[in-house]
């Protein structure tokens, strides 16, 4: 059956994720705020499962009150509720619009590329990076690209 694959799969990708975000920035103090094109209730509630929720200021979703992306507003929603100035954020993404986004806002990113769509990772013409998940990122190379140096 399609759902019961489709339910195993997310408890393994839900298990990966959570040990990556773990072991990767999210262990270390900067703040940080998740914006998405994913109903708002979606993305509390899978930062909720993975466990990290409590390292988010602040959840933008597109909705009745917010434009989604690649209209760059929901980035510049989130770093201002982390209290950051716009050109001091990096971006991680794995989605084309995502990319796109990032571009318009003027803000530096870095492609994650597991559970990305393979077929659109070339439309990430300007990413800083790619990695395939978030245990190999450091805070010391995200401080490079939003310092220009990466």
């Amino acid at each position: 059956d399609r759902s019961e694959r489709s339910d195993r799969s997310d408890e393994f990708e839900k298990s990966d994720r959570s040990d990556q975000m773990r072991k990767g920035p999210m262990t270390r103090r900067r703040p940080r705020a998740a914006a998405s094109n994913s109903p708002i209730a979606n993305v509390a509630m899978v930062l909720e499962e993975l466990g990290v929720a409590r390292h988010f200021v602040g959840i933008f979703a597109q909705g009745p009150d917010m434009v989604g992306k690649p209209d760059p507003t929901i980035l510049f929603a989130a770093a201002d509720s982390m209290g950051v100035p716009r050109d001091r954020c990096v971006v991680l993404e794995d989605s084309a619009s995502g990319f796109r986004c990032a571009e318009n806002a003027n803000m530096p990113y870095v492609v994650i590329t597991c559970g990305a769509d393979p077929d659109c990772l070339g439309q990430a013409r300007k990413a800083r990076a790619f990695h395939r998940d978030y245990t190999t990122l450091t805070v010391e190379e995200l401080e490079l690209y939003v310092n220009g140096r990466g």
